[in-house]
């Protein structure tokens, strides 16, 4: 670089302004007739470095972001291919379009949603769980206790609940009892 200083702090400004600039040119600001100072809060005034630069420096910046026709030819072609917005009749509009003629179709989708609880039964004679604890359901699943409670009871064809919790945690419960037990599915 003809003319600057050969010291690193200077080489490491000008890289980074140069760094700065291409993003600001990506992003379109270089069409903007404000100061980087105006554009941004001091926070990300001193975050991006600016502050760092003497006023020489920042004004050779924002110069050659004020020059027209600067714009990356990348930048340019997304402006140009990117749609505009719709506004909120338009967007009903199309999604009821996209609907038309297969309402049926999206109603028989509708009713194959993944419940967020199942009810079965335990065929025989329920004990309870303790540790390792296999619950096979009259509905044919079969669920493997995960964690460590205990919960004794002696009931004949017992009403199970399992309920999915959060982060994707399955729930076994009694009906009409206040215990639960952490379970995966197995089959």
């Amino acid at each position: 670089m003809a003319g600057a200083p050969r010291d690193p702090v200077w080489r490491s400004r000008s890289w980074f302004a140069r760094l700065l600039a291409v993003y600001v040119l990506t992003i379109g600001w270089a069409l903007a007739a404000e100061s980087l100072r105006d554009r941004l809060t001091p926070d990300e005034f001193h975050r991006a470095g600016l502050d760092k630069l003497t006023s020489e420096e920042l004004r050779f910046l924002e110069d050659c972001l004020a020059k027209p026709g600067i714009v990356p030819p990348s930048a340019q072609t997304a402006a140009k291919a990117a749609p505009l917005p719709a506004s909120a009749t338009e967007q009903a509009s199309i999604q009821g379009a996209a609907a038309f003629g297969r309402e049926e179709q999206i109603e028989i989708e509708k009713s194959r949603q993944v419940p967020t609880a199942i009810q079965s039964r335990i065929p025989g004679v329920f004990e309870g769980w303790g540790g390792r604890t296999v619950f096979h359901l009259q509905n044919g699943q079969i669920w493997r206790q995960i964690d460590n409670g205990r919960f004794s009871v002696h009931l004949t064809n017992p009403v199970v609940v399992i309920e999915k919790g959060m982060l994707g945690a399955y729930y076994l419960h009694l009906d009409d009892y206040g215990s639960r037990v952490k379970v995966e599915r197995v089959k």
